[in-house]
């Protein structure tokens, strides 16, 4: 009899052990975290020139960002904004550093407090009143960007609830006018912008 047992069980480890090898590689979360971005209206204001005034306020924006290992991030999305005259819109692409400053995960679950520090290459798309004429400014510029980012990641440790608080600082690189008032020296140029933006996503791994 146990001359059968021994081979048929030698058998059955020889599959389900692997198996479950398998099983638990599976269940660890990937490095990769995938994260989908909402801003909602006005969620995002922005100022021009140093105005004390906002020069902008979200209707509407998202992105898409990626981290590896928790720290390495890059994310790209854009914004419908609202300035006190007409429409106008931004799209950026960032890169940088995400490091973890609180960790209070038990098994993967429970929250995660992130920093970020991105570098960011934005356009900004204004609509000017240039002597009632109007005209378009398009801006290319470089900013810098500081945030802090609270994810709630669930018990699975694959997803997250995340709120995400941040400011950038942008320079121009060039920029263009067109329309009517292009030609007209009494308009203000964008030397400078800054924004102040809340956003809250879902991240997955």
């Amino acid at each position: 009899m146990w001359n059968r047992v021994v081979p048929i069980g030698v058998f059955l480890a020889s599959i389900l052990l692997p198996l479950r090898g398998q099983a638990q590689a599976d269940a660890k979360p990937s490095n990769l975290t995938l994260t989908l971005r909402f801003q909602a209206p006005a969620t995002r204001f922005g100022w021009v020139n140093g105005d004390r005034r906002p020069d902008s306020i979200s209707v509407l924006g998202g992105g898409l960002g990626l981290q590896w290992k928790e720290f390495w991030m890059i994310e790209a999305g854009g914004s419908f904004l609202l300035p006190p005259m007409a429409g106008r819109s931004e799209v950026h692409l960032r890169a940088g550093i995400a490091p973890i400053l609180a960790d209070g995960r038990v098994e993967g679950a429970g929250w995660v407090l992130q920093a970020q520090v991105l570098g960011e290459i934005q356009f900004l798309e204004r609509y000017l009143d240039c002597s009632e004429l109007g005209c378009d400014e398009n801006t290319t510029g470089l900013s810098g960007r500081v945030g802090l980012e609270a994810l709630r990641w669930s018990k699975s440790g694959r997803s997250a609830f995340t709120t995400r608080l941040s400011v950038g600082y942008m320079i121009p690189l060039d920029q263009t006018v067109t329309g009517y008032g292009r030609d007209l020296t009494g308009r203000v140029d964008l030397h400078s912008s800054m924004d102040v933006a809340l956003d809250i996503g879902i991240a997955f791994r």
